[in-house]
């Protein structure tokens, strides 16, 4: 949902939208963001996908649970882009772009499928 959020802001900028002159890319970015959330979530609800008791880590369910695990590690991966970016004045390789943000979340599934029956036991 983050990535589609991103590319919905760039889509809406290259349509130059009067309207959104007058907000700021980080708020539009947050508007995407929910309402990318909001047609998502909703119908996984109202089909029983989210929110069955013994789909839980921690409490939270799942699908949730993953989704902010995913939320954080996108986001690390594009802030390392943008770090290496600025320390280094150019990009290291082709891809780079999407290649931090992917390989991030790769990092954090492998950590999270061989580490994260832990986190079951805790209740």
């Amino acid at each position: 949902m983050v990535s589609v959020s991103l590319w919905t802001v760039n889509w809406l900028k290259g349509k130059n939208f009067k309207f959104l002159r007058k907000l700021k890319e980080r708020d539009v970015t947050l508007i995407s963001f929910a309402f990318w959330v909001s047609i998502t979530y909703p119908p996984l609800f109202w089909a029983g996908i989210i929110g069955h008791p013994f789909n839980t880590i921690l409490g939270i369910d799942k699908l949730v649970f993953g989704s902010i695990i995913g939320v954080v590690a996108f986001l690390l991966g594009v802030f390392a882009d943008e770090k290496v970016r600025k320390i280094k004045g150019r990009q290291l390789f082709q891809f780079q772009k999407v290649l931090f943000p992917v390989i991030s979340l790769i990092i954090f599934s492998l950590v999270l499928y061989f580490y994260g029956g832990y986190l079951y036991k805790i209740q």
